[in-house]
């Protein structure tokens, strides 16, 4: 997973000249990284259900209900927040591209376009441009999403990941996971459900 991480940092631009957003952005889209390689790879009960499940209840009984929670932007948070609330905010963005463009775009397009645009220095990507860049992605709006789970302390609407929507026998976080339909039982029209 450490391997995945690192990788993804180049994608998403640390290591090679985007900048701009607050770590919340850097971090968490590697975690989310990682817990997409390892679901891609099936390893046993080491996939994005069972990871996101883990990282859920700690945010919420470590943090939420002990009101602990800080807004991703805050300067000086803690590991749990920047790496972990951070993934599960990004899983919650990969979702919002899918959902929102019926299953055309997902989170590997939007990062391809940060690094097109902003990457190898070529000019900074503050929250503000992530949010602008979803916008023109999706053709919708993230100033409300923005402002709740980014800036805001807005509890994470995390129970979506573990619904089986479709009734396919995939969790919601799986289907992310593999970038299938969770609304569809045959993401590809094979004939075949996804599971």
């Amino acid at each position: 997973t450490k391997f995945a991480h690192q990788s993804f940092h180049r994608w998403n631009g640390w290591a090679w000249g985007m900048g701009g957003y607050k770590t919340w952005f850097g971090e968490g889209s590697d975690e989310f990284y990682e817990m997409k390689t390892i679901t891609e790879l099936r390893v046993p009960n080491e996939d994005m259900e069972n990871i996101l499940l883990g990282y859920y209840n700690t945010y919420l009984n470590d943090y939420v209900s002990k009101g602990k929670d800080q807004a991703l932007t805050s300067d000086n948070l803690d590991t749990f927040l920047i790496y972990w609330k951070a993934a599960m905010a990004n899983f919650l963005i990969a979702k919002e591209i899918y959902l929102r463009t019926d299953g055309a775009h997902n989170f590997d397009d939007f990062l391809k376009i940060l690094f097109q645009k902003y990457g190898h220095y070529a000019a900074p990507c503050s929250e503000e441009c992530l949010k602008a860049e979803l916008a023109a992605l999706t053709g919708t709006d993230f100033t409300q999403f923005f402002n709740d789970y980014i800036y805001g302390t807005v509890t994470l609407p995390m129970e979506w990941a573990f619904w089986d929507s479709d009734g396919d026998g995939l969790s919601n976080a799986l289907e992310i996971g593999w970038d299938t339909h969770p609304g569809k039982i045959d993401t590809d029209g094979d004939g075949y459900g996804d599971a």
